[in-house]
């Protein structure tokens, strides 16, 4: 059948896919239909299937197939071929069109039109829009071009062509455009006489069409041009109303006014609209302003209809949003802004919570837009701002049940977007101006009862306090305020959601605590009470505004640490692993205060649960007992990541004998968990860097700890093994363990010498031994007397062909680190004698990896090649000769390869050394001929 009858098959196929319960069937028929649709016989047998079938669901997949074949396939048609297949086109959408069962079968054709259309040559698409607008003299033929023209402009910019003929079909398409308004007005306009039964679609699907076109570039003159009675644009303002088109016409308002650069574009934002009666009497903007102030009562009678609401809301967010420099900053007309602003206010207070989200990004811009004003504009501004303070909290108030868990994120995702927005307000108005008004509801909130608002009162004075300087919270008045404001939270009663907001505004406040010392106490017995709180998110907002007070008030607080430290052992127990590490970085940045001879007992008294934690469960000893110490040994890396100090206070020296016998028994007990040891090797790496140097002498602590690492590299062949010894090499060197780094070296490059030999698919292995080999050389040149560094050379020279961006540029440093003017010339002899031996083969795969094409750029922009060819001009000109001479490619015939030899050989620049090797590897890989190689010696 699939040879005699592919018709009957394909729609056997068809009908086997949508009706048939069997899913081996239909999966069978959906493989088949997608192997069809990929042959040229889709186009004759789709074709066919449409005009007889009477099967809705096999006249939409035809439909879908060939859609999908003009999409992909239509560019390799010719002329002649589209033409026909354009003809068979409009033959279906004729015989589809007027039938309302098969709308979507004729709205499939039509996309299918425009697919063509759009992919074929600027005369044809002209053609064809000529055609269809001459055809469109009824109801039938104006709903074909309507949905035609409706896909069209997204069908041009998703084709694949080239830029001229993408160029030149919008162009064609640009002429159409004056005609489209002209279509869309007479269908409006016979819609508001009553001349038409099939008003309502049309005008709707011809609002789509001008929303698609004005994108794509309509002008607001064609749009506003009323010299011959009511201009488009005023229709389209009329149709925004609940029992319009408001959908489409909102989307036509945003794309015409929400974008400043329209009005530039069409001169048009000082311009007075021609048949503005009864309106602004000013530019188009005030007359937008105007029009959208229109809908204010319609709106205020229909605040239910969230889909209105919804389309208002992005209409007034819009045009406010897309013009701030016309609302906000110019001193005409303030009367009729102040108006809109209001507005605004009100639909910030009226929309769904992803509505006041939009609001709120709206009046964050205009926050920054404020910030330019001058001080009667703000003044103007303030009590604008002021109202919407008092919506926002009433919007942002907890609720004491929710609907469900999709209403709870919502309100989550609002107040988020309010603390940007609360935060951003101290930076143009100041706090001052608020912070009285917010105390004073604040006082009206005495009870329980009364939680909510308290609650959102204190969490807007927090955003409020969190960006204001210490100068403006400590002002005569401002101060005074937050005083009794923090005697109210100390008082209220106890509610876990006030608490975690009131946390959060104590935690801003350290700069005032540090002008107002009296007050600390009081303020940390209030978070280490809450330490303990039942409730969780309580719990993890105290201890982080905990950390910051300890951030901002360390040296206050270190005269009670031994209180504070108590009290975190106490909880200790109750935290999760990320209020623990925060407990513990607040706790060292009071440590680094003390007295340096108070300092090792109390870092034993912070990180000791921890410690304790570990040795418990090395002793366990499990798999899952390895996945708990994850946690436990990043935790203990925060006691070493110490606060970043710009005063002259103590720096934390955690000794070394109280964490390396624990941590050197995991070595022993989870050798062959990767992810406990990576974390280990990253622990010691942070204690290495963060101890004092003086802990490592006169003692074996860091070569034990290497050789033991080295033995786990060993076995395991991790490459953060290879980044710790690294990472130790400064140190070693610095404590004169160079001699014991040399062997440790030679133990690891034994071992990767063994892996790559066999293995080059280790790419970060790559990297970190190369990357070792460097820092050695940098750091401890007698390593150049061992011979593993002959044995990274010729690793090295293997692993030239990975094609990996970064590994690759780990052995160029590397070589380039041993061979371009090495920094140590007592050494120089060595490196000579590697040279020696393995130049020649260096040379030449360097030279032939440029010829494959593979991984090149980091070679080209290296110096080791012109370094070597410098310096060892005879040998190496010799190598580069032989290697080239031996490259079979099908543009570098026997003449290229010379000139390309006549050039490298002779160039004395780098710059220029670099342009011919690139040239050098594209003639190579077929990407240029080598004449190249001629301008360059004429050159």
């Amino acid at each position: 059948m699939t040879t005699q009858d592919p018709i009957q098959f394909v729609n056997a196929a068809i009908i086997t896919l949508n009706y048939n319960n069997d899913p081996q069937s239909k999966r069978e028929a959906d493989s088949f239909l997608q192997k069809f649709q990929s042959t040229p016989g889709a186009w004759s047998v789709s074709h066919h299937l449409l005009l007889h079938s009477n099967d809705i669901a096999v006249q939409f997949v035809t439909a879908n197939i060939l859609y999908h074949k003009t999409k992909y396939d239509w560019r390799g048609l010719d002329l002649e071929t589209r033409r026909g297949l354009l003809l068979s086109f409009f033959e279906l959408v004729k015989k589809k069109s007027g039938q309302p069962s098969l709308s979507v079968v004729f709205n499939r054709i039509c996309l299918t039109l425009s697919a063509a259309i759009a992919r074929s040559t600027s005369d044809l698409l002209s053609q064809v829009l000529e055609s269809l607008f001459s055809d469109a003299q009824n109801d039938e033929g104006k709903l074909v071009l309507l949905e035609v023209l409706s896909n069209l402009v997204e069908e041009v910019n998703s084709a694949v062509m080239t830029l001229k003929e993408l160029t030149e079909n919008k162009r064609a398409m640009q002429n159409f455009m004056e005609r489209i308004v002209l279509l869309v007005k007479q269908i409006v306009t016979e819609s508001e006489r009553g001349q038409n039964a099939n008003t309502r679609s049309l005008v709707e699907k011809s609002l789509i069409v001008l929303c698609h076109w004005v994108k794509f570039g309509i002008p607001l003159s064609f749009v506003s041009e009323g010299s011959q009675g009511k201009s488009l644009l005023e229709y389209v303002f009329d149709f925004v109303n609940p029992n319009g088109p408001y959908i489409p016409s909102i989307e036509i308002l945003l794309q015409l006014f929400a974008k400043p650069a329209r009005f530039e574009k069409a001169s048009a934002l000082l311009n007075k609209p021609s048949f503005d009666q009864g309106g602004s009497g000013d530019s188009f903007f005030l007359y937008v302003v105007d029009r959208v102030l229109r809908l204010r009562p319609m709106w205020q009678g229909m605040k239910d209809d969230d889909q209105f609401t919804k389309g208002l809301v992005r209409l007034g967010i819009g045009v406010g949003e897309g013009n701030l420099t016309a609302l906000l900053h110019s001193n005409n007309n303030w009367d009729v802004k102040l108006k809109y602003l209001a507005f605004l206010v009100e639909l910030t207070a009226s929309a769904n919570d992803k509505g006041t989200e939009m609001c709120i990004n709206f009046w964050s811009c205009a926050e920054e837009s404020v910030r330019s004003c001058d001080v009667s504009q703000k003044q103007t501004l303030f009590p604008v701002f002021n109202e919407l303070i008092q919506v926002l909290l009433r919007r942002i108030e907890w609720k004491d049940e929710f609907e469900d868990e999709e209403e709870e994120e919502s309100l989550y995702s609002l107040r988020t977007h309010s603390r940007g927005f609360f935060s951003g307000m101290t930076q143009f108005f100041g706090i001052e101006l608020y912070i009285q008004s917010l105390f004073t509801q604040l006082q009206s909130c005495p009870g329980i009862e009364h939680w909510k608002q308290a609650e959102a009162i204190i969490m807007v004075t927090g955003c409020l306090s969190a960006t204001a300087n210490v100068d403006e919270l400590t002002k005569p008045g401002v101060n005074e305020v937050i005083q009794k404001i923090i005697e109210i939270i100390f008082k209220f009663p106890n509610h876990p959601k006030f608490h975690s907001a009131a946390a959060l505004f104590i935690g801003n406040l350290g700069g005032w605590f540090n002008k107002n010392p009296n007050e600390l106490g009081k303020a940390i017995t209030y978070l280490v009470q809450l330490f303990h709180s039942s409730d969780v998110e309580s719990r993890s907002t105290s201890v982080e505004s905990f950390k910051n007070l300890c951030e901002m008030c360390g040296e206050l607080m270190s005269s009670n640490l031994e209180t504070l430290i108590q009290a975190a052992e106490s909880a200790f127990p109750l935290f999760g692993i990320n209020d623990r590490a925060a407990l513990m970085e607040g706790l060292v940045n009071v440590v680094v205060y003390l007295n340096p001879s108070q300092v090792t007992s109390a870092m034993y008294r912070i990180i000791g649960p921890v410690l304790a934690r570990i040795d418990q469960l090395v002793k366990v000893g499990t798999r899952e007992a390895s996945q708990s110490v994850k946690p436990e040994l990043s935790l203990l890396s925060k006691a070493f990541e110490l606060p970043d100090n710009d005063q002259e206070i103590q720096t934390v020296d955690i000794p070394l004998e109280m964490i390396l016998p624990i941590l050197n028994s995991l070595l022993a007990v989870w050798h062959s968990e990767t992810e406990v040891m990576k974390l280990l090797c990253d622990l010691f790496k942070i204690a290495i860097n963060g101890v004092d140097r003086k802990q490592f002498i006169g003692n074996n602590h860091l070569i034990d700890l290497l050789n033991n690492i080295a033995k786990l590299y060993s076995s395991y062949h991790q490459d953060f093994c290879i980044d710790l010894i690294q990472n130790a090499i400064d140190t070693g060197v610095k404590i004169q363990k160079e001699t014991e780094l040399v062997m440790i070296f030679e133990a690891v490059s034994s071992t990767t010498f063994s892996i790559l030999s066999s293995n080059r698919s280790h790419v970060s292995l790559i990297g970190s031994f190369f990357s070792l080999c460097n820092s050695m050389i940098k750091k401890n040149p007698i390593c150049l007397r061992s011979p593993s560094i002959s044995i990274a050379v010729q690793l090295s020279i293997a692993c030239f062909g990975i094609n990996e961006r970064e590994p690759l540029r780990a052995i160029i440093a590397f070589l380039e680190e041993l061979f371009v003017e090495p920094k140590h010339q007592e050494l120089t002899g060595l490196v000579d004698q590697i040279l020696h031996l393995q130049g020649e083969s260096l040379v030449k795969t360097f030279v032939g990896t440029l010829a494959s094409g593979l991984m090149v750029q980091p070679l080209i922009q290296s110096k080791l090649l012109f370094h070597l060819l410098v310096n060892h001009h005879q040998s190496v000109s010799k190598w580069i000769a032989d290697v080239v001479s031996s490259l079979d490619s099908p543009l570098l015939n026997q003449e290229g390869k010379r000139d390309f030899l006549q050039v490298i050989l002779q160039v004395k620049d780098f710059r220029r050394f670099k342009a011919v090797i690139n040239d050098f590897s594209n003639v190579a890989n077929g990407k240029m001929t080598a004449d190249i190689f001629l301008s360059y010696q004429l050159g």
